[in-house]
């Protein structure tokens, strides 16, 4: 009933706002005895209307569906149907249509509907949940190689999750330190950049390393400085999905 009465004044934009009136018994007799109320400025989040101004708007449209002036003298007045500016991007609300000769019809295309809104709760809880532990809740998935890099140079990259790079080749008189795997000296650098400059740079100090630098996603080069006789390769890592 809620919906019809915001479709016969043109506002079924409304419901967001009111939905909370759904199920409300309305006194007609005592909303009749005056003139119609005004609709409250509509906010743009409708969890800012209370129980005051969802019931007055309701109030003021229901006015128009169930209340009239009595002819007389003097002439009555021509009330204009409230017209408040509901901000936009907040969604239509769902049509559904209720049929009294088959009442479970009805509840069963409810019934749907709420699992379908508990199954899509269910999946935001989960990504929210992966997004507080872990930050990227997505797998890797290896694109373009780069065999053989050597000397000064950069790559243009665009929307990666991170790089592989891996040692080719390295001068026989390499200096290792000991660790698990050793720290190699003096490979040289690599760095990620954007039209701004470099986002962030790091030493070459292992045969293998899966470098994924915060900011990665905004980079739109990959840049590396190698000492003679280095090479290596790279390997691309884009977000699954």
């Amino acid at each position: 009933m809620l919906v019809a009465i915001l479709q016969n004044v043109a506002l079924p934009g409304l419901l967001n706002w009111v939905r909370a009136g759904i199920g409300l018994v309305l006194n007609i007799t005592g909303l009749c005895n005056g003139p119609p109320p005004p609709v409250p400025p509509v906010p743009a989040n409708p969890q800012d209307w209370g129980p005051g101004e969802w019931l007055q708007a309701i109030q003021a449209t229901a006015w128009f569906n169930y209340c009239e002036c009595i002819p007389g003298t003097p002439p009555p007045i021509n009330y204009t149907e409230p017209t408040p500016v509901i901000p936009g991007n907040t969604g239509n609300p769902p049509s559904f249509v209720c049929n009294p000769a088959d009442i479970c019809a009805s509840l069963s295309a409810i019934q749907s509907q709420i699992y379908q809104l508990a199954s899509n709760l269910q999946a935001t809880s989960t990504n929210v949940a992966l997004l507080q532990r872990y930050g990227l809740p997505f797998g890797l998935v290896p694109s373009n190689f780069y065999m053989g890099l050597t000397g000064d140079g950069a790559i243009g990259i665009s929307r990666l999750a991170g790089l592989q790079v891996d040692l080719q080749s390295k001068p026989p008189n390499t200096v290792e330190l000991k660790g698990n795997p050793p720290y190699l000296i003096d490979m040289g650098w690599r760095a990620i950049n954007d039209s701004n400059g470099m986002l962030a740079e790091k030493r070459i100090t292992r045969d293998a390393f899966t470098w994924l630098p915060e900011g990665i996603q905004a980079a739109t080069a990959f840049t590396y400085s190698l000492f003679s006789g280095v090479a290596i390769n790279v390997r691309e890592l884009k977000p699954e999905g």
